[in-house]
């Protein structure tokens, strides 16, 4: 069940709807609580200070400004869904030439507060321009009015009625950088959670690749030698294809080693490149070349770098099966180094089984990660030759 919402979060509440400013959390709530009781208050206290009251003379003057007053100051709290700029804009108007006049003529009541909270309310309420104009013609009214009732004595006093209005002006300009700072943190937060998301994506796409590499390698290979065993049986070769099936034993072994390998680097990214590049080859006929010594590379690279080899090889076994493939890992002058996958042609007819055309998109996509350049083709752009990938890592 969700809690009743305390009284921090009501006054909150309240302040939103009237006056249409949303407000942060560390606004002052005490403040924002004590407004609307304090202008009842005032209003209550100024009714019974205000003397003499009453429907003849001076009394039905003071009587007639302490309604105006009234009704002015609690049509001010109205919200603005329902009391618009212009409009709340003359009754604030009309609240301060109320509270001027008031000020100057019961100078003992705690009328005199009215066109203090009114010039305030106005710099809280309305824009700045309209809030000067209600502040001016406030002070304007009281300095007249206490000029004709008392001469200059209180003039300096008057002056000061507008100025509430920059007190008020200054606490909407603090609510509104409150609500700023929260639209900001609000940005930040939404901004982190879609670089959070696009992370994500591309760990899904690197294990997607990983995933392709490690099975397309195993699963091929089988599905080679288990076509081969069945032509053999058709043949009546009973021990070639005993033979054959045994080293599809053995690569479905081969094969759950490397996906093992796999969820270990992409746990730890801890591999070297040359020895996990060296325990690939398969056979007399693959083999691995080391010029120069192995350049310090990054998990990321090097993790790339043995994907790309994986997969170069996979589709070496499967276009080109029985041809001979040599692997060159090699650091050139400018301390580049340069991984090589180059088969020859096959001696035998290639896997049937296409591979969609996945395994040179991750291949091209893995080295443009790691800022390599990756070129895959046949040997002098003739096909029915060998084929080479070549992969260039600046370091």
């Amino acid at each position: 069940m969700r809690p009743r919402p305390g009284w921090r979060e009501r006054v909150l509440g309240r302040e939103v709807h009237d006056t249409g400013v949303p407000v942060g959390a560390t606004v002052d709530v005490v403040s924002l609580r004590v407004n609307p009781l304090l202008r009842i208050a005032i209003l209550i206290l100024a009714w019974a200070t205000v003397s003499p009251l009453g429907v003849t003379g001076h009394a039905l003057y003071g009587l007639i400004l302490m309604l105006v007053a009234t009704v002015t100051m609690m049509s001010a709290a109205i919200p603005d869904t329902r009391l618009g700029p212009l409009p709340r804009t003359v009754v604030l108007a009309v609240a301060a030439v109320a509270g001027g006049l008031l000020f100057a003529c019961y100078p003992t009541s705690v009328a005199t507060a009215v066109p203090f909270f009114v010039c305030g309310n106005a710099g809280f309420r309305l824009p700045r321009r309209p809030a000067i104009g209600v502040a001016l013609l406030g002070s304007t009214v009281a300095v007249i009015a206490t000029v004709v009732t008392f001469g200059s004595e209180l003039v300096i006093v008057s002056l000061t009625v507008g100025l509430p209005v920059l007190i008020g002006m200054n606490r909407r300009e603090r609510i509104r950088a409150l609500e700023l700072a929260h639209e900001m943190v609000e940005q930040t937060r939404r901004a982190a959670a879609s670089e959070a998301h696009a992370a994500a994506l591309d760990e899904r796409a690197r294990m997607a690749r990983d995933l392709h590499d490690v099975l397309a390698h195993s699963l091929s290979g089988v599905n080679m030698q288990l076509n081969l065993a069945d032509a053999l049986l058709e043949d009546k070769r009973i021990d070639d294809a005993h033979r054959t099936v045994l080293e599809a034993q053995t690569m479905v072994a081969r094969g759950l080693t490397e996906a093992r390998a796999a969820v270990y680097a992409l746990r730890a990214e801890t591999l070297h490149l040359i020895p996990a590049v060296e325990a690939m080859m398969v056979g007399d006929h693959e083999h691995l070349e080391v010029d120069g010594e192995e350049p310090r590379l990054s998990g990321t690279t090097t993790q790339a770098l043995i994907r790309i080899v994986q997969e170069a090889l996979t589709n070496a076994r499967r276009y080109a099966p029985g041809a001979r493939v040599a692997v060159r890992i090699a650091t050139v002058t400018d301390g580049s180094l340069v991984v090589e996958v180059h088969n020859e042609a096959g001696t035998v007819p290639a896997d049937s089984t296409g591979g969609g055309g996945m395994g040179l998109v991750g291949i091209r996509e893995r080295a443009g990660a790691i800022g390599a350049h990756a070129t895959a083709g046949p040997d002098g752009g003739q096909s029915g030759g060998g084929w080479t990938v070549r992969v260039d890592v600046p370091v």
